[in-house]
């Protein structure tokens, strides 16, 4: 009897600390781009896929492609999107109202691309406009009423135009407009007050009238539903301090402060992860760079049901490696854990499930991917290692800004897309613990 209750012990014991670690792939010979939470632990990934499209016939035409998952299962179901004759990618993907939405690319010239699909994945509008692309750093937002603002660029205006252009859950397109100097987008995201941020690095410098030392500019936009600008504010970073920096990930918290992720380089060209903590306004709270001595940059970020943070970070395009990390409002890390990877694979996705583990989609080369850890961040894929972060205050000043938002009369025209199903498709286990 005491060696019954000790084996159901250490298998209790084993059951919680694993976590229901699990990670799979699907071979799609497409790139990864984003994916939205539905339901209970369902996802749907979006991205490309030659190996589906239709008319690829071994090529490399790619259509839109579509997953919906679930975490931990190697059985999912597959969407193409296309018109069979040009490349088409679906590169952000939304929720608004019952339906799903996805902005990217496709039709002739690779035309900035709207689309909106019921929970059957049938068509309910599609706009396309042949004057603007997607920007590099794809960006877009929903808001709670189904309203999606999306980022295109024109390939034949000034290269630093942004144009932004609302469309509402019923497929009318609002307004589009355009704002100047945007170098490298970063986020858009939509507030609690029912508005939009737009975070981005500017192009050009801040020069200091007296010292004449150079600045980096990172301008903070709120726009409102009806195109309207209605508060600004940048952050500017001593070019003496950070040879270069880069947000990818702004977070707000139900309290009304904002966070600000990515990565930042030293003047050693040491690559740092980066992290602001704002008020509302854009006041400073504190500001830090975190050595790693990985190259590692923070890519997306969620708040935990106490309100602390929960990041992850990746190494794509050099050493390679994934971090998963838990940050308190102070800015002190309380935990981490982190894996090697390929260096061309990079984090997607975040979520945290109810029991709080970490929900992960992922680009592994040419195939759609995604893991579930512990609580801690653990995952079953190779050795995890915990790092030794230090965390450095970093010099961030505040100052106003004067964007304008100018109206745009770039077309935008509803179009046919056609979306196929591919039925049950299974992937590949990669481990489970």
């Amino acid at each position: 009897m005491y060696r019954l209750l000790l084996l159901l012990c250490v298998a209790c014991a084993c059951s919680v600390q694993s976590g229901g670690q699990k990670a799979m792939h699907l071979d799609n010979k497409g790139i990864t781009c984003d994916a939205v939470n539905f339901e209970t632990d369902q996802v749907a990934i979006c991205g490309e896929s030659s190996k589906y499209a239709e008319q690829s016939n071994g090529s490399t035409h790619k259509d839109g492609f579509v997953i919906l998952a679930k975490y931990g299962s190697d059985l999912c179901e597959g969407y193409t999107f296309g018109n069979g004759l040009n490349d088409f990618r679906l590169e952000k993907g939304f929720h608004s109202g019952n339906n799903f939405a996805f902005s990217g690319y496709g039709f002739e010239g690779r035309n900035a691309l709207i689309t909106c699909v019921n929970k059957q994945m049938e068509t309910q509008w599609t706009y396309s406009n042949a004057q603007l692309q997607a920007f590099e750093e794809p960006a877009g937002a929903c808001d709670a009423q189904g309203n999606i603002l999306v980022i295109s660029k024109n390939p034949l205006s000034t290269p630093y135009y942004a144009y932004l252009t609302l469309v509402n859950k019923e497929g009318e397109i609002k307004w589009t407009k355009k704002v100047d100097l945007v170098d490298v987008m970063s986020d858009l995201i939509p507030t609690k007050s029912g508005d939009f941020l737009m975070h981005f690095k500017q192009k050009g410098a801040y020069i200091d009238g007296t010292t004449r030392r150079k600045y980096f500019i990172a301008p903070t936009l709120r726009i409102s539903k009806t195109g309207e600008i209605v508060s600004q504010f940048q952050f500017i970073i001593d070019r003496e301090k950070f040879t270069d920096f880069d947000i990818r990930k702004v977070l707000e918290t139900t309290y009304g402060t904002v966070y600000y992720f990515g990565s930042a380089i030293s003047i050693s060209k040491r690559i740092d992860l980066f992290i602001i903590k704002t008020d509302i306004k854009g006041t400073i709270i504190w500001a830090n760079t975190y050595q790693t001595n990985a190259e590692l940059a923070i890519k997306t970020a969620v708040l935990d049901d106490k309100q602390d943070i929960v990041f992850t970070a990746d190494s794509y395009g050099h050493s390679g490696g994934m971090l998963r990390a838990g940050l308190t409002v102070d800015g002190d890390i309380k935990w981490n854990s982190f894996n090697t990877t390929k260096p061309y694979e990079q984090i997607r996705h975040l979520s945290l499930n109810k029991s709080g583990d970490c929900q992960v989609v992922y680009d592994k080369t040419l195939s759609f991917a995604m893991f579930n850890t512990n609580k801690n961040g653990l995952n079953c894929l190779g050795q995890s290692s915990t790092l030794d972060i230090k965390k450095t205050p970093a010099e961030v000043e505040l100052s106003s800004h004067n964007s304008i938002l100018e109206d745009d009369n770039s077309n935008w025209e509803k179009k046919t897309i056609q979306v196929k199903s591919i039925g049950k498709i299974k992937g590949i286990i990669d481990c489970t613990k």
